[in-house]
């Protein structure tokens, strides 16, 4: 089909390998807002918000599961589930602050190494939550989740933009092993004579008599004043700072 015929960008639409030709033909074609297209230079976040005639956000993936794997060495990272699903993962979630109030719905095009590196139009995408994840390589991390609603632009119908946005939870700490006994762990024991699990919290600002099992380890045993049993360390846990 011509270009000047185009009129619905369907997934799987491609133009260049690069996202200001990209950008500049939308604008040709569906009234992409001109202005903004500095945004999707070298170099550039390669996003755009209030970019459609609609006001929908344009958003392009230099990054992404569908040209490369996971990389650290980036600020963020996008991994496609598909069909429907992209899970944008923040390694410094100092980061999000900027666009922490943007839940405005994107146009979303991503480059694929399968289709020679070009920006492949992939839907538009609203967001859905923000939550501290698990993610492939083991890390808990930031990760914002955005579902597509649609397959082809423009949308047939109107939408509206969310008027709640997601709230970005506090981060939980993970529960880790640790070889020694430190302030504020906690410590899974069995009484040698009872052979009962317990566990044994340590908090020196409540308990200081604790501090004689500071630097114990797994396989030791103590006692605790007035309590006529023994016990033995089988592991010792504490959340990550």
């Amino acid at each position: 089909m011509d270009r000047q015929d185009q009129k619905i960008l369907k997934t799987g639409f491609s133009i260049s390998t690069r996202a200001i030709d990209t950008y500049d033909v939308c604008c040709d074609l569906f009234g992409f807002k001109r202005v903004l297209r500095g945004n999707f230079a070298q170099q550039r976040m390669l996003y755009a918000k209030n970019a459609t005639p609609e006001g929908y956000s344009v958003w392009m993936l230099a990054h992404s599961s569908l040209n490369e794997n996971l990389n650290r060495n980036r600020r963020w990272y996008n991994i496609f589930v598909y069909p429907d699903i992209i899970r944008e993962i923040w390694f410094n979630p100092s980061d999000i602050s900027m666009s922490q109030e943007d839940y405005s719905y994107r146009v979303c095009f991503a480059k694929d190494k399968h289709r020679n590196d070009a920006y492949v139009f992939q839907g538009i995408y609203e967001p859905q939550k923000i939550k501290w994840e698990k993610i492939p390589d083991g890390k808990t991390e930031l990760v914002r989740t955005f579902k597509r609603i649609s397959t082809q632009y423009p949308i047939e119908g109107a939408i509206d933009t969310p008027s709640t946005p997601p709230i970005l939870p506090p981060k939980v700490k993970e529960i880790v092993k640790t070889a020694l006994v430190v302030d504020h762990c906690h410590i899974k024991a069995k009484t040698l004579e009872t052979n009962k699990d317990t566990t044994v919290i340590v908090d020196l600002s409540l308990r200081p008599f604790q501090e004689y099992l500071i630097g114990k380890k797994v396989g030791d045993r103590f006692a605790l004043p007035n309590v006529k049993l023994t016990y033995e360390i089988q592991e010792i846990l504490i959340q990550e700072s």
